[in-house]
């Protein structure tokens, strides 16, 4: 919908400090225009005349961004100079507590060994190959003999018993090859 002058002008002048101050909301325009019933804006459905002046808001904002935006000052000598400093020379930049240096994370692959493999499903092979894997059994098997409470004083509980489950995947999809090569 095009606006006209006039519809603008009495636009303004009747809800210009509303614009000004950001506080345009729908219960004030109806409001207003309760008040205003022989005004040009009386023909017009008080959702559009929200919807305009928060248009006017939101230009109005843009415009004073667009005004307080930074700019750069460097011109491209200063920033060809700074970089061919000598590093002693950017040394209030390096001494600052907010450079981090670069963690050193170990992967989580390999966190079981292969004597901890061996003798994890020597005393548990029993639960990769069928049953429930719980907690209390493989705790009961790994208490049976000495490598089993080593590996539970390494490792945590849940660890093993993700550990089991992926020797049991491990285990079926070898059976499920092997049938497929017998028939």
């Amino acid at each position: 919908m095009a606006w006209s002058s006039e519809q603008l002008s009495a636009l303004f002048s009747t809800f210009g400090e509303d614009v000004e101050s950001n506080n345009i909301t729908l219960s004030s325009v109806r409001e207003k225009m309760k008040v205003m019933k022989h005004s040009v804006l009386s023909s017009l459905d008080e959702r559009k005349i929200y919807d305009r002046l928060r248009s006017e808001v939101r230009r109005q904002c843009n415009d004073s961004q667009l005004d307080s935006l930074p700019v750069d000052a460097d011109a491209a000598y200063d920033r060809v100079a700074r970089m061919l400093k000598p590093q002693a020379e950017l040394s209030d930049v390096t001494d600052s507590d907010s450079v981090v240096a670069p963690t050193t994370r170990q992967s989580v692959k390999d966190v079981f060994t292969k004597q901890d493999l061996e003798h994890l499903m020597k005393n548990c092979s029993h639960i990769a190959i069928g049953g429930a894997i719980t907690d209390d059994r493989i705790s009961g098997a790994l208490n049976k003999s000495a490598a089993g409470r080593q590996l539970l004083d390494a490792f945590s509980v849940s660890q093993l018993k993700n550990r089991l489950k992926y020797e049991r995947r491990k285990l079926s999809t070898r059976v499920a090859c092997s049938s497929r090569l017998a028939t």
